[in-house]
């Protein structure tokens, strides 16, 4: 889960590589979570985060927006996670990028 990021059950230079995807803003922690993620990689490893940005751009703001609505939560829907996703878009808006 979320909360085991802040302290991840492996010793110093395990992994290759880590990636995280659409998790990063959900941490309290982000500092830690990140001090975490470099701690279990290997010198000379790489991270990957993939995650929303909140643009500076209308369109792309008005594109990611109209995604979320019409394609993302719809189909989050279909799947009973209405609930999970709902949060999605103020998330991005909060999230410091």
């Amino acid at each position: 889960g979320l909360k085991e990021t802040l302290n991840l059950p492996f010793p110093a230079c395990y992994f290759d590589a880590v990636t995280v995807g659409y998790g990063l803003r959900n941490l309290v922690g982000k500092r830690k979570a990140m001090e975490e993620i470099f701690r279990v990689l290997k010198p000379s490893s790489r991270a990957s985060i993939l995650d929303f940005n909140k643009s500076s751009n209308a369109f792309t703001t008005s594109f990611q927006e109209y995604m979320i609505d019409n394609v993302v939560v719809p189909v989050a829907s279909t799947y009973s996670l209405a609930k999970e996703y709902a949060y999605l878009k103020t998330s991005i808006q909060e999230f410091l990028t």
